[in-house]
């Protein structure tokens, strides 16, 4: 803002009874105008969980990040997850963020900024000759997955995973059953590596609830709590054998998607050689290794 760069901050709350966050963010909105601040607050909020950051990049191009940060309200102690994209990637996530900001009134010149941002990217000329890869770069292939999309590729997943499968949820809720444990436990009579990381339950179920469903579904599945005084686990994925992986917005054990909602959540699917066990050396040297485990009836709860 000192610089000069506009600003278009949106919201998103579909459990918002009480209107909690749009009060703050009506607050946050007068102080940035008594700031005389270039930054356009909108106050409706846009009904997704989903988790966009875009800016253009200084120069003719963009960057986004996708996945699990609340940036108005995380302390950033958390464990997150997300997936940065850049330059042409971005139009394709500056199309779905105009989607789910199309029923916000005050958003106009907002979604104009995104479509003139759109088109330049999309004009942006490609180069003949691409420069050399870095020795540790994997072509990967992206799919964008709406809400609806997550738990059907979770199920194929762990109908087809030869070698290992994890889910990693911020939540396990009433869901999770159906949502986890019966997936896992498909993969866990075949596979020797099944693993579920959460953080906290949801609603009415309760840690001894986690882990009794847990121990319902067999001696195969390496279930783990991670959380402590210094961080939890936020972040939301998937990955399954070497190739492939999913970042998302979505808590695989706590949710439903509804076909009627498909801006709800938003996944980021990735498919390439080798970047499931990239993800896999991150999440062990970054979260697993930190924590200790306890072994209860095969079922190990950290």
């Amino acid at each position: 803002v000192r610089r000069g760069v506009r600003v278009h901050l949106f919201f998103g709350s579909s459990l918002d009874e009480e209107r909690k966050h749009t009060r703050a963010m009506a607050e946050l909105q007068t102080r940035l105008r008594a700031a005389g601040a270039g930054v356009a607050t909108h106050l409706e909020p846009v009904h997704s969980h989903a988790k966009i950051l875009v800016a253009d990049d200084g120069s003719d191009g963009a960057r986004a990040m996708l996945g699990s940060c609340n940036w108005l309200q995380s302390p950033f102690r958390a464990h997150e997850l997300s997936i940065e994209l850049r330059d042409r990637a971005v139009a394709a996530c500056l199309e779905l963020f105009g989607a789910i900001t199309a029923a916000v009134p005050t958003a106009r010149d907002s979604r104009d900024a995104m479509q003139a941002m759109r088109t330049a990217l999309r004009l942006k000329p490609g180069r003949l000759l691409d420069a050399d890869p870095t020795k540790d770069a994997i072509p990967v292939t992206l799919r964008i997955l709406p809400a609806p999309d997550h738990l059907p590729l979770l199920r194929r997943a762990a109908h087809d995973a030869k070698e290992r499968l994890m889910v990693m949820t911020h939540r396990m809720g009433s869901p999770m059953i159906q949502n986890v444990f019966d997936p896992a436990q498909v993969a866990s009579e075949r596979i020797e590596t099944v693993q579920a990381l959460y953080s906290v339950p949801s609603g009415e179920v309760k840690k001894r609830d986690v882990r009794a469903a847990g121990e319902m579904a067999g001696g195969g599945i390496d279930l783990r709590r991670i959380q402590s005084k210094h961080a939890m686990l936020h972040g939301k994925a998937l990955l399954w054998d070497h190739d492939d992986i999913v970042v998302t917005s979505f808590n695989w054990g706590s949710q439903t998607a509804s076909e009627d909602k498909p801006l709800d959540e938003i996944g980021l699917h990735l498919n390439g050689k080798g970047v499931a066990d990239l993800l896999q050396t991150i999440l062990d040297k970054r979260v697993l290794d930190s924590s200790a485990s306890l072994s209860a009836s095969g079922v190990r709860t950290t």
